[in-house]
């Protein structure tokens, strides 16, 4: 069980299954060896744009490629969890079309954010919550694909679907990539 922070205050509990944890930590011990291995900034490259740097060995890619399935798939289990929670923050009126224009990747707005969020609960309403699409109309798909590789999604997007602190388990970074705090 974690315990997360929404954007108003508010104290969240969110629990992962059990085998999200299992995934979370095979893919850390992975990431961490790996980073003996090469720089993470080269497989965050990679995973990026695809570059792929000479001086390592092919086989450190396909463990990326490895890792980053992993990652997806554990990400990916908790998803359901996030377009239910989205679903019924637009439902019940927690946020509103404004939320959608701030915080959505689309650039949308007020406007056309209100046309998008009434389509999306439309959709997700008629296909009962298992289509996504206000999830998809506030995150984009990278965000539920697992496929962002960012390092936490912020506490806005954690108010809007608290699941999404599943992001913070399968982080591209190594702790030996911090600053040394005892100099």
């Amino acid at each position: 069980m974690q315990k997360r922070t929404r954007a108003k205050g508010d104290e969240l509990e969110v629990a992962f299954a059990r085998s999200t944890w299992r995934k979370a930590k095979a893919f850390m011990d992975g990431v961490r060896e790996l980073a003996e291995q090469m720089p993470l900034i080269y497989a965050r490259e990679y995973l990026v744009d695809g570059t792929r740097r000479p001086e390592f060995a092919p086989e450190l890619y396909d463990r990326i490629d490895e890792l980053q399935a992993l990652r997806k798939s554990g990400i990916g289990a908790e998803m359901r969890h996030v377009r239910a929670q989205v679903y019924c923050l637009f439902r019940d009126g927690k946020a509103d079309a404004s939320f959608v224009a701030e915080l959505s990747p689309r650039g949308l707005s007020n406007e056309e954010a209100a046309i998008a969020l009434a389509e999306a609960l439309a959709a997700d309403e008629a296909n009962e919550r298992t289509d996504g699409a206000c999830a998809e109309l506030l995150f984009g798909p990278d965000l539920l694909s697992g496929d962002d590789i960012r390092f936490g999604v912020g506490a806005d997007l954690l108010y809007a679907a608290p699941s999404l602190g599943v992001y913070e388990l399968f982080m591209w970074f190594d702790e030996n990539e911090l600053p040394d705090s005892t100099s």
